[in-house]
């Protein structure tokens, strides 16, 4: 491995490296900007991944990359599915798992959601109507249901727009921690 600057702390090899602080600082500021994590930047990193490591390891570096990427996936897919998070954040993981492997994917699943939790209640402190509306609202519901012993969602009167979370954030914070503290 090369001796380039805060790169040589890092596990692996450099252009995987490389492309993955990339990745997750260019992530997370569009993402923060935009709310949106294009294409552009997820699947040339999983071209990249999958490509360094089958021309460094062969069929064993394609195996690594690909359970890495599927690991990546398979942790946001779900919520994906429920509505939850953006495909831009599914890919953004799939990316990181097909550069780090299925165990750095993991580790760096993990970390993401501390990180996420962390940045869900700086969004709460920050957009305190809102929590506080959703708590009203919350409880409008269960007394609902206690009453009439069916689920029916009761709004807040003063329901104010739903603030957006840059899960893209939470996936570089949680990538970059599971590095720095491996």
């Amino acid at each position: 491995m090369l001796n380039v600057g805060i790169l040589q702390n890092l596990p692996g090899d450099v252009v995987p490296m490389a492309t993955l602080l990339c990745l997750v600082v260019v992530s997370a500021v569009v993402d923060f900007r935009s709310h949106r994590i294009p294409n552009i930047l997820t699947f040339p990193a999983i071209l990249i991944g999958i490509g360094y490591f089958t021309i460094s390891d062969g069929v064993a570096g394609l195996l690594f990359s690909l359970s890495g990427m599927t690991v990546g996936l398979g942790v946001l897919i779900i919520p994906y599915l429920f509505g939850i998070m953006g495909a831009g954040d599914v890919k953004l993981m799939a990316a990181v798992g097909a550069l780090l492997g299925k165990d750095g994917a993991f580790s760096a699943f993990v970390w993401t959601c501390i990180a996420g939790g962390v940045l869900a209640g700086v969004m709460l402190v920050i957009h305190r109507g809102y929590a506080l509306d959703l708590a009203r609202s919350c409880w409008g519901t269960l007394k609902t249901f206690a009453l009439t012993r069916q689920y029916i969602w009761v709004y807040s009167k003063k329901m104010v727009e739903k603030p957006k979370l840059p899960y893209g954030v939470a996936i570089s914070a949680g990538t970059l921690l599971s590095l720095f503290l491996r």
